[in-house]
């Protein structure tokens, strides 16, 4: 793509010098400087992350009618080039060189109006008025399809300094017209090329009324996601590379890389050369499974390896496993597979609902990819919902980055935050994924760009909000196929989500003969399920017979040489959790000398949490009693567990950490109805009477792991309730807020996770703390964190190395809750979203987190 033959340089034209930029020491940057380095870094960004086809894709999707060789194609590609080239033209405004620039060739000026992202929004698309149409002159598509591209490129030139909100602002603001920005610019008119300003129509909102109309009627309302992804794709593109240009001529450091998988042959030898891989590699696909988990492990990995190759072509595919069969393994080689075979991708994104997922995976990536001769873990960054540190100042749709010194973005650490992007394998959370995909701030697109031609893996879908299944799985469908995403959704309990995507194609089965491996007595009897507990009646009876069977249970395992005596417990309310915490442990010293009760909420902090399962993992008699943070990516392998009743997907995933290995015989799972589930997993349709185990029904569907059967009732249940007339309608939804381009409804739909949901992360200091190196005081580890971070002089790799020692350290301080639960919390200082609280002992009790305490607290914020 020759972007210099698409360029409108002569557009605007002065003999005096209009500047984009200032900074103290150093000459000022010209605003031809400033155009000239962000299509430089939009190139940039274009060629290593091979972005030309998407390109390519995203026109087709929106021009199907015109093909490539066309005048349209052409004309499509002059006006996506000049976005970048043209979203500062209106710095030229006199009131903006004078009053931001400080520039004395304005000084005579007396134009208040120092803006500049409208001015060149206006002048762009008064610019092409009349080239869209000439154009569209006897073609009613092109016409009402180039206009709504000429609007959506000009609205996303006036927000590149703030956020997507919904497109009627835009339309609906009281635009500058030609003869409002000849006044406004009139000190400079006498060089400038004002045939710019052509006689366009202002009346905005009324054109675009009638181009959804003709565009997205509802025969036609899939075809808006389109737009949408078109709109989010160049809006990412030019955020990142104005931030990267003027980040370059601020610190005077340009951006050489991008992170992208460059040399695939490291990571591909690395992960052959494994043990556990070599012996997949061994295995016999032929060879009896009846007694071997390992061949049947591999078997799993092999067939599921030759059917994506088979349909490398496709962007969705499901990976359907049982637990216990190395659905992790399998993911690695299967990214790996793709890379390999697809010389577009570039990037791996694992994506999980839980952080405790990410820990798990980061260390089987180690043991992959960390090797003494060839060490890969350096180019795999964690990104795990914390906010990006950055000064906190207006968003406004003039917010700059760096005019002067007065209103200017901490570029050291924004920087930082751009940095753990710029890796080949990112390891992050769904809420963060969502936020790239749905987000509004700018600082949530800036990576959309850098998504394109990536492999995403998917884990544990199942646990995502389901009241946006239908959603999610249409937009991955549509951002999967124009950006070449390849995305694989695994899982234990996969819902076969094509149920909800109508027309779309298809995903691709990884493991279509699933019953060879689900129906296999080595993953179906793995754990024995018993529901005597359901027929008690009470809640004071199931709580004694509860007591009573854990009891029993201890003592059998106690007498049997070949457990561990190793016991898991879960409540879904933490209230529970700690009565029967309570109650088991003074049982336990009476009846079971020796053995060790603990209680695991999500009240705990990490280092915490870490000597609870590394404890359990080491040493035998042990009883943990929890609340769901004991359900998945917690690597633990007991002999029994027990379980309140919730959602049939949770009961799987509680029954994964007992008997993992597969080894163990007699490892049995029971479940209990304490608490109502419905108060716990609130407006989800799986917490109905007819789809828990209460029902025999259920609990047939669980022990022969027919997920399948149980998740088409859910989905066509869902189906229904997508087509009522409410506000919940999914083609409603479609026409209005996605074909309306309301971003930020959009946003607040697709929310995987409620905001008062949402994590907040609490540093209580006042106090010190034993680690396995000595006493760390929590006050003194606070500054010295907060000194590193604003530490520029130290090598980049030493600081990253004792960073990462300080975060270790504070995992002993931070503690997790839910954002309704702090609210009104006073705190003393910040740093992302990291709260820091002075006197944090007060929130304690007995080494754990006191709700109540905080919830004492006096209303402020």
């Amino acid at each position: 793509m020759k972007w210099d033959e698409y360029f409108l340089k002569g557009l605007i034209q002065n003999d005096r010098p209009f500047f984009a930029h200032t900074k103290k020491g150093q000459p000022k940057e010209t605003l031809e400087e400033h155009l000239e380095k962000t299509c430089h870094y939009v190139q940039k960004l274009i060629d290593e992350k091979e972005l030309v086809p998407v390109i390519n894709r995203l026109y087709a999707s929106l021009f199907p009618e015109y093909p490539q060789e066309s005048n349209v194609y052409n004309l499509f590609l002059e006006l996506f080039v000049n976005v970048f080239y043209g979203h500062d033209w209106g710095k030229s405004n006199p009131g903006f060189q004078y009053r931001k620039m400080d520039n004395p060739e304005f000084k005579d000026t007396d134009n208040s109006n120092s803006k500049h992202s409208i001015f060149s929004a206006v002048i762009y698309y008064n610019h092409y008025y009349s080239v869209i149409e000439g154009q569209g002159e006897d073609d009613e598509i092109f016409q009402y399809k180039g206009f709504l591209l000429l609007m959506l490129n000009s609205y996303v030139i006036s927000r590149h300094h703030s956020s997507l909100t919904h497109f009627s602002d835009f339309l609906g603001q009281k635009l500058p017209s030609a003869a409002n920005c000849k006044k406004a610019l009139v000190s400079c008119c006498e060089t400038m090329m004002l045939d710019c300003f052509g006689e366009a129509n202002n009346r905005l909102d009324q054109k675009f009324d009638l181009i959804r109309q003709f565009l997205f009627e509802s025969e036609h309302q899939y075809d808006a996601l389109g737009w949408v992804i078109y709109v989010r794709f160049l809006f990412s593109l030019l955020t990142a590379g104005d931030f990267y240009a003027t980040s370059d001529y601020q610190n005077g450091r340009s951006i050489e890389d991008f992170g992208t998988i460059k040399d695939r042959v490291p990571w591909i030898k690395a992960f052959e050369n494994n043990t556990i891989t070599r012996a997949v590699r061994a295995t016999d696909r032929q060879a009896n499974t009846h007694d071997d988990i390992n061949i049947l492990r591999s078997q799993l990995f092999l067939d599921a390896e030759e059917v994506l190759l088979a349909h490398s072509k496709q962007n969705i595919f499901y990976l359907e496993a049982p637990t216990g069969s190395g659905k992790t393994n399998i993911s690695i080689d299967l990214a790996l597979q793709l890379i390999k075979n697809e010389s577009e991708l570039n990037r791996i994104v694992y994506v999980f609902p839980f952080n405790t997922l990410v820990e798990q995976t980061q260390k089987s990536l180690e043991k992959c990819f960390n090797k003494k001769n060839v060490n890969l873990m350096d180019q795999v960054a964690v990104i795990n919902g914390i906010t990006p540190i950055k000064e906190k100042v207006m968003d406004n749709e003039e917010g700059e980055w760096g005019y002067d010194g007065k209103n200017k973005v901490d570029y050291d650490h924004s920087i930082l935050a751009r940095e753990f992007l710029h890796y080949p394998m990112i390891l992050t959370t769904h809420v963060h994924f969502f936020d790239i995909l749905f987000g509004t701030r700018r600082e949530s697109l800036f990576p959309l760009a850098h998504l394109a031609n990536s492999v995403i893996i998917m884990d544990e879908i199942q646990s995502y909000k389901n009241g946006i299944w239908k959603e999610m799985i249409v937009f991955l469908k549509q951002y999967a196929k124009v950006l070449n995403m390849k995305i694989i959704i695994m899982s234990a309990t996969l819902p076969d989500l094509d149920i909800l995507s109508g027309q779309q194609d298809t995903a691709v089965r990884l493991n279509p003969d699933r019953n060879k491996y689900f129906d296999h007595p080595l993953f179906r009897n793995r754990v024995m399920i018993d529901y005597s507990l359901l027929a008690v009646s009470t809640k004071e009876d199931t709580k004694d017979a509860l007591l009573k069977q854990i009891i029993k249970t201890a003592q059998k395992l106690r007498d049997d040489p070949k457990m561990d005596n190793k016991m898991i417990v879960e409540c879904i309310t933490k209230e529970f959790a700690e009565t029967i915490y309570e109650l088991i442990k003074n049982l336990m010293e009476e009846i079971i000398p020796g053995m060790q009760v603990e209680l695991l909420t999500g009240d705990d902090h990490r280092a915490e949490r870490k000597r609870i399962i590394d404890q359990f993992q080491n040493q035998k008699n042990q009883l943990i009693v929890a609340t769901q943070v004991i359900e998945a990516g917690v690597d633990i392998d007991a002999d029994a567990g027990f379980k309140d009743i919730s959602i049939l997907d949770a009961e799987e995933q509680f029954m994964g950490r007992v008997n993992r290995s597969c080894e163990k015989e007699g490892a049995v799972v029971y479940f209990f109805n304490y608490d109502n589930t419905g108060n716990i997993y609130k407006e989800d349709i799986r917490t109905n009477e007819q789809n828990i185990l209460t029902q025999e029904a259920n609990q047939s569907i669980l022990s022969n792991k027919n997920f399948k059967k149980y998740y088409e009732r859910i989905l066509n249940q869902m189906e229904k309730e997508r087509h009522r007339l409410n506000d919940m309608n999914f083609g409603k939804f479609c026409q209005e807020q996605v074909g309306g381009f309301n971003f930020k409804k959009v946003k607040n739909r697709m929310t995987s996770i409620d905001e008062d949901q949402m994590n907040v992360s609490l540093y209580l200091s006042g106090r010190t703390v034993e680690t396995g190196h000595g006493t760390v005081d929590g006050s003194e580890l606070w500054q010295r964190y907060g000194s590193l971070l604003k530490d520029r002089k130290m090598d980049y790799a030493e600081r990253r190395v004792i960073l990462s020692k300080v975060q270790a350290d504070m995992d002993y301080f931070i503690y997790q809750v839910k954002r309704y639960d702090v609210k009104d919390l006073v705190y003393d200082d910040q740093i992302g979203d990291l709260l820091y609280i002075a006197n944090g002992t007060r929130f304690l009790k007995n080494g754990k987190l006191d709700r109540k305490a905080l919830a004492k607290q006096e209303l402020f914020l």
